[in-house]
């Protein structure tokens, strides 16, 4: 019987999240890191923005603060337009 290899390959959704649990986790360059990853996925920049400001509740509750939300974005957008 012949055996069949599924390689899954991750989803922007999975970068997302894991970047919104280092952020939680105070690990910020490494946020950054799986940000741009899930940037790169995303047609453009504000549907990537649109998304990150829908999970506002949930980074919240994840102890990030709601001021730091936009600056994080904000950081994002910068460093696209400095990395394009």
């Amino acid at each position: 019987m012949a055996q069949h290899c599924v390689v899954l390959l991750p989803q922007r959704q999975d970068f997302l999240n894991a970047a919104h649990t280092k952020w939680a986790q105070r690990h910020v360059p490494e946020a950054i890191t799986l940000y741009t990853k899930a940037l790169a996925l995303y047609p453009d920049f504000d549907t990537f923005r649109t998304t990150v400001y829908k999970d506002r509740p949930h980074l919240i509750q994840a102890g990030i603060a709601e001021d730091d939300i936009p600056l994080m974005v904000d950081l994002l957008q910068s460093h696209l337009t400095r990395n394009p």
